[in-house]
């Protein structure tokens, strides 16, 4: 049986059982002999960060990712991935105007769950705009874009765990492994100018988990200590006996860089002598390429199963602020606004294949 062909075995056995995730990606026993597949540095969907893209048993794949001014969330599909920018983008969701969910409409992330279809974000509030946490939209039909999403409110830690999202809490992401469904999620103690850890646990259900948070990694390495500590945005992809997890470090500047840790497929995924992390960044900016801040990847297939990773970086390295971008809300000075990366809406959705060195483990290289 060819690799391509095991792959879609994989994929259509996973949709008969009702937990279809192509979110995650296993690649199963691919080599650095894989055809090279040429897909160029440029866009595929404009001014969308932290970009997610889901490859439905309908054939359509499905994104979405942080709006510009993060206050919405957008989904569109198309057949092809190329097909992605052109493809009419449909919001399902809009924020609240008080409380809850009100400011910081973060990374929005769609999976297909047990027959379901949920949505994974971060939210804050307009008083205070930096308590983000973790929540989940359910929807009631089948059709993403047409049917109604419904809040399901705050992602609910286990019974036993008191920590988890309990502060600045975001970029959840699904996947499963052995059959357990796991969450990982970035959050800080101490506030906004902590340090952002990546936590893991086991699910009970899609809003809720079943054991106390684990941390899988803090920021360690001066890579992924510039302007701040940050590990976050985490995705997940499977080769060769081994399930690896990127993540995104330091601030979103061009100092954004990813970050790996691999453990053995058949580890305990919640002890911490399971995992080892790389030391130096898997993929960072690159000036001579154009490519500024890489990060907040997912990772999906081509239309043979073969694996790709979308991310979002910048054509250039110092982000100005738009104001137009800012909610009325903001009273900050002009320019502290134009400081701020975080209102640059240029941070651009990219696919990249995804290729093996001779042991298995993944290597991201521009073009």
């Amino acid at each position: 049986m060819t690799t391509k062909s095991f792959i879609n075995l994989v994929l259509v056995t996973f949709s008969l059982l009702g937990v279809t995730n192509f979110s995650q990606v296993n690649a199963q026993d691919h080599t650095a002999e894989n055809k090279n597949i040429k897909i160029s540095n440029e866009p595929i969907v404009m001014q969308r960060a932290d970009p997610f893209v889901y490859k439905h048993t309908d054939g359509y794949y499905y994104f979405t990712g942080s709006v510009p001014t993060y206050d919405a969330i957008e989904i569109r599909r198309a057949k092809t991935i190329e097909g992605l920018q052109d493809a009419e983008p449909f919001t399902v969701w809009k924020k609240h105007e008080s409380g809850p969910m009100s400011r910081h409409i973060w990374a929005p992330e769609i999976h297909y769950l047990d027959g379901k279809w949920y949505v994974y974000f971060a939210a804050s509030e307009e008083d205070d705009i930096w308590k983000l946490r973790p929540y989940v939209l359910e929807l009631k039909g089948q059709d993403p874009l047409k049917d109604e999403w419904v809040e399901l409110g705050m992602m609910q830690a286990a019974d036993d765990d008191p920590k988890s999202f309990t502060d600045f809490s975001l970029d959840g992401t699904v996947f499963e492994h052995n059959g357990k469904r796991y969450f990982i999620w970035a959050e800080k103690t101490g506030g906004q100018f902590a340090a952002s850890n990546l936590y893991l646990a086991e699910m009970e259900s899609p809003i809720k988990l079943k054991t106390v948070q684990f941390m899988l990694t803090t920021p360690d390495y001066d890579w992924e200590r510039i302007d701040f500590w940050v590990n976050e945005g985490a995705a997940v992809i499977k080769n060769k006996g081994k399930i690896y997890i990127t993540y995104s470090a330091s601030s979103t500047g061009p100092a954004y860089s990813m970050g790996m840790l691999e453990a053995d497929a058949n580890a305990d995924l919640l002890d911490r002598n399971s995992w080892k992390k790389s030391r130096y960044p898997v993929l960072k900016t690159n000036e001579e390429k154009g490519i500024y801040g890489p990060g907040h990847n997912s990772f999906t297939v081509d239309k043979d199963g073969d694996p790709l990773m979308i991310y979002h970086a910048r054509d250039y390295e110092k982000a100005v602020g738009d104001p137009k971008m800012v909610p009325e809300s903001d009273k900050r000075p002009l320019e502290a606004i134009k400081a701020d990366p975080l209102y640059d809406p240029n941070r651009h959705a990219r696919m990249m294949e995804v290729k093996f060195d001779k042991n298995g483990r993944p290597i991201f290289e521009f073009y």
